[in-house]
C-alpha cells in the first residue's frame, strides 16, 4: 500500500509540473480554459491526478476556478506584477544581505558556477537555460541567508515569481542586463559587504520589474 501511495503522489507531482510548464510556455495561454479530459488524454493519465494538480495550482495562484464554468489559467495584471516585485525586492534584498554575512568558500564556488552557466546561456540566447541557471543563482542566495522565515515567505510567492522570471528571460536584452547585475551581486557577496549585496539585489529586481512592466505595456519589442 505505501508503494501505491508513493507512486500516485509522484504522478501528481509529474502532472503538476507538466501543467505548470504548459502555463509558463503559454501552451495554455492566460485566461484559457483548462479541460481536465484533454489534459488527461495529452498526459496519458486519469483525471484524478489532473484534478489534484489543478487544486495545487489554484493555491499557487497560477489557476483560477470560476463557479459553474471550470478551471482557467490565471492572468497577472500590471498591478499584480508591481506588488509581487515590490515584495520580491524587499525579501531577496534581505536574503542577499544575510548571504554576504554568511558567505563561505563552498557557497561562493557554487554561486560562481551558477553565474558562469547563466553567462553561457545569456550569450548564446538560450533563454530556457537563462531561466534555469537564474533559479539556481537566486536559490543559492536564499539558502545561504540561513533565515528560515525569510525563505518561507519567498516560497509562498515562488510560482508567481517563476512565471514572471520565465517571461522576463525572453525579453530582448534582459538576460545580458541580468548578467551584469548578477556579477555585481556576486562581487558584493564575495567582498562580504551586506549593504552592497542588498543594494545590488534590490537594484537587479527593480530593473527586471521595470523591463517586465514595459514589456507588458508593449514598450519593448
Amino acid at each position: 500500500m505505501p508503494d501505491i501511495k508513493l507512486r500516485y503522489k509522484n504522478l501528481e507531482t509529474i502532472v503538476y509540473e507538466e501543467i505548470k510548464s504548459m502555463i509558463f510556455q503559454q501552451k495554455l495561454p492566460p485566461n484559457s480554459k483548462i479541460v481536465e479530459e484533454e489534459i488527461s488524454k495529452q498526459l496519458n493519465v486519469s483525471r484524478t491526478p489532473v484534478r489534484a494538480a489543478l487544486t495545487a495550482l489554484v493555491k499557487d495562484g497560477l489557476v483560477k476556478v470560476i463557479p459553474r464554468r471550470g478551471a482557467y489559467v490565471g492572468s497577472l495584471t500590471l498591478e499584480d506584477i508591481e506588488e509581487i516585485y515590490v515584495l520580491r525586492e524587499v525579501l531577496e534584498g534581505v536574503a542577499a544581505r544575510y548571504s554576504a554575512k554568511n558567505a563561505d568558500k563552498d557557497f561562493l564556488s557554487e554561486l560562481e558556477k551558477a553565474l558562469n552557466t547563466y553567462k553561457v546561456s545569456a550569450e548564446s540566447r538560450d533563454y530556457d537555460g537563462c531561466f534555469r541557471s537564474d533559479e539556481i543563482f537566486h536559490g543559492l542566495i536564499h539558502s545561504a541567508s540561513k533565515n528560515s522565515r525569510l525563505i518561507s515567505h519567498i516560497e509562498t510567492l515562488k510560482n508567481q515569481i517563476q512565471l514572471l522570471k520565465f517571461r522576463s528571460s525572453n525579453i530582448p536584452g534582459r538576460p545580458l542586463k541580468s548578467l551584469a547585475e548578477h556579477i555585481e551581486i556576486l562581487n558584493a557577496i564575495k567582498d562580504k559587504d551586506p549593504d552592497r549585496g542588498e543594494l545590488a539585489m534590490r537594484t537587479h529586481i527593480r530593473n527586471a520589474k521595470e523591463d517586465l512592466l514595459n514589456f507588458y505595456r508593449g514598450e519593448i519589442r
